[in-house]
């Protein structure tokens, strides 16, 4: 498993590093996000999610179990 560390000044710039993530994504590929309350993932998951043309609200899961967010070529759990 590789792990990859990212930091980010805006929640803009987060956005921007999801995007630029999910370039590089393959079909069936999974992804793991750690970090603090407030750390930025869901502000990355939104990246990721624009990048696939994801027209649904990105929340955080923090009371949910799951969320799913369905674009024109992936889907995306969180």
């Amino acid at each position: 498993m590789e792990a990859l560390t990212l930091r980010s000044e805006s929640e803009s710039q987060t956005i921007l590093q999801g995007e630029q993530f999910a370039a590089d994504l393959q079909h069936g590929d999974i992804v793991a996000l750690e970090g603090e309350l407030g750390a930025g993932k869901t502000e990355f998951v939104k990246g990721i999610c624009r990048f696939f043309a994801v027209e649904d609200l990105v929340t955080s899961p923090t009371f949910t179990i799951i969320n799913q967010y369905d674009g024109s070529t992936r889907t995306a759990l969180r």
